[in-house]
């Protein structure tokens, strides 16, 4: 059986994945690395035999998000899934959600969950701006009855990094037109000196957090960093 864990949200699809790996108690697990991974090591790795004669589960992580476009090399892996999956469980894990046109290289049945990232934190993000705490506390009170509080702070640390690239000219990568026109018109809500600022206060706050030196929970934390937004 081939499961195919992929999406955005790697928070929550790592969480699967942990969860899928700790449910095996009776089987090998074998765990391999896309990015550095051959036809050769794959067929090896689902095809050999357990030393201790267990059966085997196969982990693989981040094969196709790599490849791009380069249909031939995807096509040469699923195949190999596809044979092979029929004796061998494989867990395919990756940081993106895979296209149509990927999932469809696969002959065999196979199980894909998505994790996409809520749209809910999206709007969250486009609310980041100064003098505006009481609708932004509100707003991520109700995100973390549902989202991990790491997830929503890693996002509010990428779209500071977005705002400050767009005041300083430069356009993030592997942005949309009509993201783009949405950052710009976010960024004018801060000056340079606010939005330099406001990160470094989140660089300060987690280091803080993640060395034991603060006080606050990541939840309060967070809390905190908005209300001095």
């Amino acid at each position: 059986m081939i499961t195919i864990l992929h999406g955005d949200n790697i928070e929550a699809s790592r969480l699967e994945l942990s969860n899928l790996t700790h449910a095996i108690s009776n089987k090998e697990l074998r765990t391999l690395d896309g990015k550095h991974l051959d036809e050769n090591a794959l067929i090896q790795a689902m095809e050999s035999n357990s030393l201790f004669g267990s059966t085997i589960v196969v982990v693989v992580e981040n094969l196709f998000t790599p490849l791009g476009r380069k249909t031939k090399r995807i096509k040469e892996f699923t195949k190999i899934l596809d044979i092979n999956g029929q004796t061998t469980d494989c867990i395919c894990w990756e940081p993106k959600e895979l296209s149509k046109e990927v999932l469809s290289c696969f002959t065999s049945k196979i199980t894909s969950k998505v994790f996409a990232i809520p749209k809910t934190i999206f709007l969250f993000l486009d609310s980041l701006k100064p003098n505006n705490a009481i609708q932004l506390i509100s707003s991520y009170e109700d995100l973390i009855t549902t989202n991990a509080a790491e997830l929503v702070w890693s996002m509010m640390i990428t779209r500071m990094r977005q705002l400050i690239q767009i005041q300083s000219g430069s356009i993030p990568a592997k942005l949309q037109s009509w993201q783009v026109s949405r950052l710009t018109n976010q960024s004018r809500s801060f000056t340079m000196d606010k939005l330099l600022k406001n990160y470094t206060q989140m660089c300060v706050r987690e280091y803080e957090l993640k060395t034991g030196l603060s006080p606050f929970t990541m939840t309060e934390m967070i809390k905190q960093w908005i209300i001095d937004l």
